[in-house]
């Protein structure tokens, strides 16, 4: 947990230091998205503050289980904006906690969701929480669905928050209750 609380103090100042300097800033533009103008320095902020927020949610209340929701949220949902933009041909509205211009996901992003939490999952109830391939199969199944739904469900900018805290959750039920 030190070594999460650093990397996320020091991501911390990076961000803000990025927004504050605003459009045209190599950094602020690499992070901001052109579609959620006018508020994309907003949606840089959140976005981090939901991160940090469901990592400390997710450790307080599940313990080592807080690793599979780390997991999940760093590569499950950040692979599916470039899935969604690249291949994202069925879009699907949902809310934001600003108004911005198009506020969407595509089933293609979300599939991406599905696949890498099914995998990643997978692999970590097997090896990391030591569950038998019998467990491990249904368990990552039952996670990958739940993940996805809720990554399908969550508000523009706070999925990070819902897709953590989720993971580390069923992880726990998993972990220290069903098995």
């Amino acid at each position: 947990m030190p070594a999460v609380n650093v990397l996320g103090i020091g991501m911390g100042v990076f961000v803000l230091l990025s927004v504050r300097a605003g459009e045209g800033n190599f950094f602020f533009e690499a992070m901001a998205r052109e579609k959620d103008s006018p508020r994309r320095g907003y949606f840089i902020v959140v976005p981090y503050i939901t991160t940090a927020l469901g990592g400390l949610v997710s450790n307080f209340l599940f313990g080592f289980c807080a690793v599979m929701g780390y997991a999940l949220c760093g590569a499950a949902d950040a692979v599916a904006e470039p899935v969604g933009v690249r291949f994202g041909k069925h879009k699907y509205r949902v809310p934001s906690l600003k108004k911005v211009r198009v506020s969407e996901r595509s089933l293609e992003g979300s599939f991406s969701v599905w696949a890498v939490s099914l995998v990643l999952s997978f692999i970590l109830f097997l090896f990391l929480y030591r569950m038998s391939w019998a467990e491990s199969l249904p368990a990552a199944l039952i996670l990958a669905t739940a993940i996805t739904l809720v990554e399908a469900f969550s508000f523009h900018g706070a999925d990070n928050l819902t897709v953590q805290v989720t993971a580390s959750g069923v992880c726990y039920l998993f972990i220290h209750v069903w098995s």
